[in-house]
């Protein structure tokens, strides 16, 4: 019996050695960082509660980020004139960005003016194009009659 017992705490030590073998080192920090990981890219919070007045951060089409307790850019009501996202964003006193999917803006397109401006409106999500545009660049209005813009509120 006594022979048993040692055999069982033997095993067992040899299996809490192998265990703790097989443990993956923890990570670098400066280790992570050289393998790609984004410097400063901040800590995503929850989109819908966010930072401590538990703002909700998502807007049309269902985008919207909170990275550091601050919502991130959502997408501003249609537009069918203006100059450049830029503009509109200021207009609202935000600042345009394209972090709305990786976009500044999204565009409408319909057979007419006034269904793309509805579509726009109603965010039907299979009439909607992502615009690869500039916060600065005049916006493509004759090709999308609705349009709306990546703004960040202060």
């Amino acid at each position: 019996m006594n022979s048993d017992r040692r055999i069982l705490v033997v095993l067992g030590c040899l299996l809490s050695m192998l265990v703790f073998a097989c443990k993956p080192d923890p990570i670098d920090s400066d280790t992570a960082m050289d393998e790609g990981t984004p410097p400063d890219a901040g800590v995503a919070g929850d989109p819908l509660n966010c930072g401590e007045d538990n703002l909700n951060c998502v807007g049309p089409l269902q985008i919207g980020t909170c990275i550091d307790g601050e919502c991130q850019g959502r997408l501003t009501e249609c537009y069918e004139l203006g100059a450049s996202c830029a503009a509109i964003c200021a207009e609202i006193d935000a600042s345009c960005e394209a972090s709305c999917e990786g976009v500044v803006a999204f565009g409408w397109a319909a057979p007419s003016k006034d269904e793309a401006l509805t579509n726009c409106g109603l965010v039907i999500e299979d009439t909607q194009t992502p615009l690869a545009i500039t916060c600065d660049a005049e916006l493509p209005f004759s090709a999308y009659p609705a349009i709306s813009c990546c703004c960040k509120l202060p």
